[in-house]
């Protein structure tokens, strides 16, 4: 299917908004925690990197120097550069902006970190609409046959947004952020046809060990107000009480506190910077959908890579003791608090990747 001719979406005065948070000053100093420490914690499984898989990083505007922005993050962590193409589906912007510079080199690159071996597609929308961005969107699944979509931006729901998202459910695992506001939902991570992934703050040792995980107080999550809750989740006998009926977000959830947050190099911002939010989380858990895809190939839709994750939890409620996810029982986002089990604020909790790659 060309979509260069297809009839655009409704056009659309919401603006999406960027998921990263810190990124405001640009040095030389690498700071944040390294590549292999944000691995070990979440125990990344080398033997698996999403080899075979296309990922494709959808953002807005335009970041000319967002390959070589990758090399120099490659080089500085001994990591292999990948296959990688950038994409204008409606044409280049006439400018762009700090904020979707560091958006997209960060989305790249920290995808890159957990599929190294994917090849990343970056597709940029003409702006910052919803309905531009959502073009990118299905313009990747379309278009470039992306296995993975990673959406690390968002906006408030609207009554629109069932149709709007219908696309999602022809084929692709799309992941999207789930907000930088405590407690808020944020679309399309509401979406049942997106993993929706929230934040959390990792804290580890002066020689990287974990020392334990809490909810992100920033990071967004709740109950849709559009869309009613997925097979997937209402099987969980605790979900459909926790949201009234309704698709809760997250779904899982990845480190996102700026504080210490993790490097990022812009090199038309000056060089490195130091970012997190679930713009961070998201990416990351890109990369492990890619990982997953890899290792089952017949998941190819996010509802299948959702029933999976869900599945590794438990049958029909959350699994104790659990091997497959770090269970988050401190911390709130908002007013949504962490607790045992799957919760509004972090969801099933962040991945033990070498455990559900099993």
């Amino acid at each position: 299917m060309n979509l260069t001719n297809a009839a655009r979406f409704p056009l659309s005065e919401h603006i999406m908004r960027t998921h990263y948070s810190g990124g405001e000053s640009f040095d030389n100093n690498v700071e944040g925690y390294s590549v292999t420490a944000v691995r070990r914690a979440y125990a990344f499984d080398e033997s698996f990197t999403g080899k075979g898989v296309k990922l494709a990083i959808i953002s807005a505007l335009d970041n000319v120097g967002a390959e070589q922005n990758l090399n120099v993050f490659c080089s500085e962590f001994g990591l292999n550069t990948p296959a990688f193409s950038v994409h204008y589906p409606e044409g280049m912007a006439e400018n762009t902006s700090r904020r979707w510079l560091v958006e997209s080199s960060l989305d790249t690159q920290w995808a890159h970190v957990f599929a190294p071996d994917a090849e990343i597609l970056l597709v940029f929308a003409k702006d910052a609409r919803v309905d531009s961005l959502l073009y990118a969107a299905q313009y990747a699944q379309k278009n470039l046959s992306a296995d993975v979509i990673c959406m690390c931006f968002g906006t408030e729901e609207s009554s629109a947004d069932e149709t709007l998202s219908s696309f999602m459910e022809d084929g692709g695992i799309f992941v999207a952020s789930s907000g930088d506001v405590g407690g808020y939902v944020s679309f399309p991570s509401t979406s049942p046809n997106c993993v929706s992934v929230g934040g959390t703050s990792l804290f580890l040792s002066s020689s990287d060990k974990r020392i334990i995980e809490v909810a992100w107080e920033l990071g967004g999550g709740g109950q849709s107000d559009i869309f009613e809750i997925p097979p997937y989740q209402g099987r969980f006998f605790n979900i459909y009480g926790i949201t009234d009926g309704k698709r809760g977000t997250p779904d899982v959830s990845m480190m996102a506190n700026y504080n210490p947050g993790v490097p990022v190099y812009v090199s038309q911002r000056g060089g490195w910077t130091k970012a997190g939010g679930t713009s961070l989380s998201a990416a990351c858990f890109s990369g492990v959908c890619a990982c997953i895809k890899e290792r089952f190939p017949d998941i190819t839709t996010s509802r299948d890579v959702l029933s999976f994750l869900y599945g590794k939890a438990g049958t029909d409620g959350y699994e104790f003791p659990q091997y497959n996810f770090h269970d988050i029982t401190i911390g709130r986002s908002g007013d949504n608090y962490a607790g045992k089990g799957w919760d509004l604020a972090t969801g099933l909790g962040s991945p033990v990747i070498s455990r559900i790659l099993t």
